[in-house]
């Protein structure tokens, strides 16, 4: 039995949303050791301590002491639950109807890895969830420990905070502090796209899970606001994905270029110094562009921390399909309901019969808008 979840990193780290896999105890006999042992051991905890933490969200609301400001946030939720589940065909019964404040600004923090000279993430694999690019944590100590010793071994690593995770149906995930307080918009979104992953998930397959779920949320968004007739947050919500993607194109042209220098061989002083200068290049570019696009300040941050393969990996892994998607949307008419089977038609795949299907509409997608430019 396992249970899948997601997102949000710091709002900068939006291109970056890891859906971490996690599984009860009852798979530990699965993985033998010491080191899995105290994985799984540190999963069942947290994931119990979040179960021991929830409320009721009747109870929440009938209580005296409840905050104004969460008291609303619930009943936004409940509102957009119901959007989901009428409009959207997605499974939001039982789902966020209990909630739980951990005293802490994340709920499970991500490990990412890769080689030093490889663009090629580290992939951990589970019982029933298949390989994923990333291996969750409840704990930051443990998560760092974990990074420290991939280092030792010459590997790259990245540890980011997540707010948000779905369970895939396998527990009523609840409502969090963590992501409950976010504004209107990406709450929603929010909720879209955890849902998304509850419809649907592919073991194995981060990318597909990743990109299906992130066109989830922008249509479901766009029909949400447009029933609420909030024109201005659909808007501003473009704009946050439109500067995302001018994000995504540094990211992905960087890798690129890194990914030709480590194809070309060499020694490991001359790849080393070359890595650096890729990576500086790759600072500088961003600077000029903030210099144009003031809204590009939201990720002065991410370029300001460190950068390596594992930082850059966690860009590119999570919208490699989105046009694709986009595509199938298109093709469904904007039915939602055609949508989802569509998707559930694809997710049964063969995973090269998956990939040629969803190379297709991209390249279908990428001639359309050619011709609309012509």
């Amino acid at each position: 039995m396992g249970c899948a979840a997601h997102r949000h990193m710091e709002a900068p780290e939006r291109t970056g949303r890891p859906c971490l896999v996690l599984f009860l105890v009852t798979a530990l006999v699965a993985l033998p050791g010491c080191q899995a042992l105290s994985w799984y051991g540190q999963l069942a905890r947290g994931q119990a301590a979040i179960l021991l933490a929830r409320r009721d969200v009747d109870a929440v609301l009938a209580d005296p002491g409840t905050p104004p400001d969460l008291r609303d946030r619930i009943g936004y939720t409940r509102e957009v639950l119901k959007f989901a589940g009428e409009r959207l065909h997605l499974p939001a019964t039982g789902q966020y109807d209990h909630y739980a404040d951990l005293g802490r600004p994340y709920a499970i923090w991500a490990l990412f890895a890769a080689p030093e000279f490889s663009l090629e993430p580290v992939e951990w694999c589970y019982p029933v969830a298949g390989c994923a690019s990333y291996r969750g944590y409840f704990s930051t100590v443990m998560a760092d420990r974990e990074a420290a010793r991939l280092q030792s071994s010459g590997h790259d690593t990245w540890v980011g905070g997540i707010r948000a995770y779905s369970t895939l149906g396998w527990f009523r995930d609840p409502l969090l502090n963590t992501f409950i307080h976010d504004d209107d918009a990406a709450l929603a979104a929010l909720l879209f796209h955890e849902l998304a992953h509850v419809r649907l998930y592919v073991p194995g397959d981060t990318t597909f899970n990743e990109s299906f779920a992130s066109v989830v949320e922008r249509e479901g968004l766009r029909l949400w606001t447009r029933r609420r007739e909030q024109p201005d947050a659909y808007a501003a919500y473009l704009e946050s994905r439109r500067l995302e993607g001018l994000f995504g194109a540094l990211v992905d042209a960087a890798m690129t270029r890194l990914e030709r220098l480590y194809a070309s061989g060499g020694d490991s002083a001359r790849l080393r110094r070359e890595k650096a200068a890729a990576i500086d290049a790759l600072r500088a570019r961003y600077r000029e562009l903030a210099d144009r696009e003031p809204g590009m300040g939201r990720y002065a941050d991410w370029f300001a921390g460190p950068i390596n393969n594992a930082r850059l990996g966690t860009v590119r892994t999570y919208n490699r399909w989105i046009t694709a998607f986009e595509q199938l949307l298109q093709d469904s008419a904007g039915d939602f309901a055609v949508f989802l089977t569509r998707c559930e038609a694809l997710a049964a795949l063969e995973p090269e019969a998956r990939r040629a299907a969803l190379e297709a509409l991209e390249a279908r997608s990428t001639r359309a808008d050619g011709a609309a430019k012509r």
